[in-house]
């Protein structure tokens, strides 16, 4: 089998500018201007696709029913090619798969793809032993200080995928498998991102004797075609199940769309003009609930930050599972990029003026803000070095 191509045909550079929606990102191209691509990825990305990215397109023979005649088919972050089109990435394992390239799976032999078994939809159905089992494939993007983590998004899909290939392993008495396909920076560990999605993170390792996780980092020749220099990641499985609990500190991103002077409790009436803030709190016994709190527009205010979440919009919430409480550094880090505002906000039992920082327009999708987060997010993960 040749090896898979990170794209067809001539590569097209262009220079990130926008995602409208999750399946659409626009982008300046030489001599073309501003081009509108398909992105098949439903990843969040925030950590790649950030401004003035390089990005890898292909044109596309238009369908009917395709608004655009480019694909998005990589990212460079830093010195690394990411690849970004996930309907690739089954090439990619079956590759590896039938070269004998993924230590573990040596043995296995590919009968068929994207197979459905009791109403469950399989990427591959393989061979163990003369024995018929199943393999799910993943794609991983998210990488940072030799650690890499999945998903960066929600994904009810692929708790179900687990809980499904437990159900078969158990039925049949064998083993089944996942195969997760790293790319960037390089790594040694690979863990589920509790951070995005604990209920992934908890379902893993509930479903750990039936399923087998291989997580494998992979890169891309000068000639875009992936490598047969493969590395299989280590999973850290006492660390993962010492930080997959329900607590930690968060980030709050939110909009104020006009200039308003809100009575803050004890705090007495404090200004806020109109544009972009971010809070810093925690929770270290139900951090969900807390985060799912600042949701709703509380009646009977209990933090500083309800007296804000009434007349605020465009709320994005991003947690960081911790063992040990974080939200003083990670407000102190926040103060050294953006400015403090409201003293003593959120600040009561802290040695910081306030907890609150007024920042730019979508903040969180800056390379500055997004160096924070997965700095907090993957800082304890140190200690399994």
């Amino acid at each position: 089998m040749d090896a898979p191509k990170i794209v067809n045909g001539k590569p097209i550079y262009g220079i990130f500018h926008s995602r409208p929606n999750r399946f659409v990102v626009k982008s300046y191209v030489s001599g073309m201007g501003l081009v509108e691509a398909f992105l098949p990825n439903p990843g969040r990305l925030r950590e790649l696709l950030l401004p003035d990215s390089k990005l890898l397109l292909e044109k596309s023979n238009k369908s009917f029913n395709r608004k655009t005649e480019y694909t998005v088919c990589g990212v460079y972050k830093n010195e690394y090619l990411v690849g970004l089109n996930t309907l690739r990435t089954n090439d990619i394992a079956e590759y590896l798969l039938r070269e004998r390239l993924v230590d573990q799976l040596e043995s296995l032999q590919i009968q068929r793809k994207e197979v459905t078994y009791n109403g469950s939809r399989f990427d591959f159905e393989v061979l163990l032993n003369g024995r018929k089992t199943f393999l799910e494939v993943k794609s991983v993007t998210l990488t940072g200080n030799k650690i890499a983590m999945f998903p960066d998004a929600v994904t009810e899909r692929g708790k179900r995928h687990l809980k499904e290939l437990q159900a078969f392993s158990k039925l049949e008495n064998i083993e089944t498998f996942v195969l997760f396909i790293v790319q960037g920076s390089e790594v040694d560990y690979f863990m589920p991102d509790f951070h995005t999605d604990l209920g992934f993170a908890v379902t893993m390792m509930n479903v750990q004797q039936n399923v087998k996780f291989i997580p494998v980092h992979v890169h891309w020749n000068s000639n875009m075609t992936v490598s047969q220099s493969t590395k299989t990641l280590d999973i850290p499985w006492d660390y993962v199940e010492m930080m997959s609990k329900d607590r930690g500190a968060y980030v709050l991103s939110f909009d104020i769309e006009r200039d308003v002077s809100v009575n803050v409790g004890a705090l007495g009436e404090h200004f806020f003009p109109k544009g972009s803030y971010m809070y810093v709190g925690s929770a270290m016994n139900g951090l969900s609930a807390r985060i799912a709190r600042h949701k709703r527009r509380i009646k009977n205010k209990r933090w500083h930050i309800d007296y804000l979440m009434s007349i605020a919009s465009n709320v994005v919430h991003m947690p960081v599972i911790s063992a040990v409480n974080i939200e003083v550094p990670l407000a102190k880090a926040l103060s050294e990029v953006y400015i403090p505002y409201a003293k003593g906000f959120g600040a009561s039992d802290s040695c910081m003026d306030t907890h609150l920082f007024s920042a730019p327009p979508d903040a969180t999708n800056s390379a500055e803000f997004q160096d924070i987060i997965l700095s907090f997010r993957l800082r304890y993960a140190n200690d399994i070095y």
